[in-house]
């Protein structure tokens, strides 16, 4: 798979009118050797495809999904109960 370029990264997500910022996608991707999670990417437009799915933009690098949210409620849900003494460790 040969690596994209900036500017192909940005011209592909021009193209699909996303919100995923090119450089945020590139320097992820770069940071972790082109791997989608243990393999090797073959379809850097499709990881693209992935991070507009799961809602990656210029404003936010955290996905925008309700499964996030909830995980996150439960998070802060634990935190104040182990505050309070009503949860374990």
């Amino acid at each position: 798979m040969p690596i994209p370029s900036l500017a192909d990264i940005t011209s592909y997500c021009s193209e699909r009118k996303n919100n995923v910022d090119p450089e945020a996608w590139l320097a992820y991707y770069q940071s972790n050797g082109w791997r989608v999670g243990r393999n090797a990417m073959k379809d850097w437009r499709a990881a693209v495809r992935t991070w507009e799915k799961n809602g990656y933009s210029h404003k936010n690098t955290a996905p925008q999904n309700e499964e996030k949210d909830r995980f996150a409620q439960t998070r802060e849900a634990m935190a104040v109960m182990k505050a309070k003494g009503m949860a374990g460790p």
